[in-house]
């Protein structure tokens, strides 16, 4: 059996606005976490963050998204400069003629003009007036970050001077109340006659306080096994979801994430990315239902996961006999 992944929870953030036109220290966990949420750095707009974002994050790196806008035509010259506490690296994209245009162009994985690697970065152009130009930056997950345009060289969009992503999946923050986690787990390597994984662990903090850890329970179903638990959410905010290993040797895997009210229920679907055909279907309690198919794309079988094991409840066959 192959678990399908639908919903990923971990090392989310708070999203908070910008409003500033002069120096401004940025709450702890930057929101610019898209190329769509680029934020915009203007002639007269110094950014000084601070941040720490969970360790485990990107495996211990973070990518961050600015945005320039020329203010003047002219030969090569310093725009903007940016240093970090650590070892950083800046991706320079462009020119565009806006910040969503350059993300489309950025999303269908464009060249960058530049690459600079190191602690203190000159971004240096040949800027047109009214271009914009996209900055990827791939840093650690806990750095600080002062970032200083060249007064005169670059200008805003008052209305893009803020961190603004309508289109964007804004941060989990659910809202007090009782909730379900569910999803099914793996230990690499381990026993066929093992009865239970000993080593996956998953742990919630909600607004600051950490739930005791979650760990699988039930049969072991085609290798995988079924992780769930009842949280309770106290006050709205912070959320994390850390999915770990309790042993420095076994690599655990983590698949079919959910999380939903205790008092509702969830269904979700999974397709084909090529073929768009509905290839598993997951229960209210997590269970999946496989659908095969034949090369004509014509259904052939279904197949039901139970805590017993999978099981066929549904095959058709068919034959068409050609003429002698």
């Amino acid at each position: 059996m192959t678990k399908y992944l639908f919903l990923l929870v971990s090392a989310l953030m708070i999203v908070t606005g910008v409003n500033a036109r002069t120096v401004k220290n940025l709450p702890t966990n930057p929101n610019n976490t898209s190329c769509a949420a680029a934020m915009q750095l203007c002639q007269n707009y110094s950014v000084d963050i601070d941040f720490t974002i969970f360790s485990n994050c990107m495996g211990g790196n973070v990518k961050l998204y600015y945005a320039i806008k020329c203010a003047t035509t002219g030969t090569s010259t310093a725009l903007l400069g940016i240093t970090t506490t650590t070892s950083s690296t800046l991706k320079i994209y462009g020119p565009y003629n806006s910040i969503s245009a350059g993300c489309e162009q950025y999303n269908s994985l464009a060249s960058p003009l530049q690459t600079l690697t190191g602690v203190s970065h000159t971004i240096s152009l040949a800027p047109v007036t009214g271009k914009y130009y996209l900055i990827e930056m791939t840093t650690a997950c806990v750095n600080n970050i002062t970032c200083t345009p060249v007064a005169g060289k670059l200008s805003c969009d008052t209305d893009q001077a803020t961190v603004s992503c309508e289109d964007c999946v804004g941060s989990f923050q659910p809202p007090p109340g009782n909730y379900v986690f569910t999803g099914w787990t793996m230990e690499a390597g381990a026993a066929l006659t093992k009865t239970s994984y000993t080593f996956p662990r998953v742990t919630i903090t909600t607004s600051g306080s950490t739930l005791p850890a979650l760990v699988p329970s039930g049969p072991i179903i085609d290798g995988w096994q079924r992780i769930e638990g009842v949280f309770t959410v106290t006050t709205a905010g912070t959320f994390s979801l850390v999915l770990s290993t309790t042993s420095a040797s076994v690599n655990v895997y983590f698949d079919d994430l959910r999380i939903y009210p205790v008092d509702g229920s969830m269904m979700s679907y999974v397709y084909d990315p090529l073929t768009l055909r509905l290839v598993a279907e997951l229960d209210e309690r997590n269970y999946a239902k496989f659908y095969d198919y034949d090369e004509e794309g014509k259904l052939i079988r279904v197949e039901k996961e139970t805590e017993k094991g999978i099981f066929t409840i549904n095959e058709t066959r068919e034959n068409s006999s050609g003429k002698p």
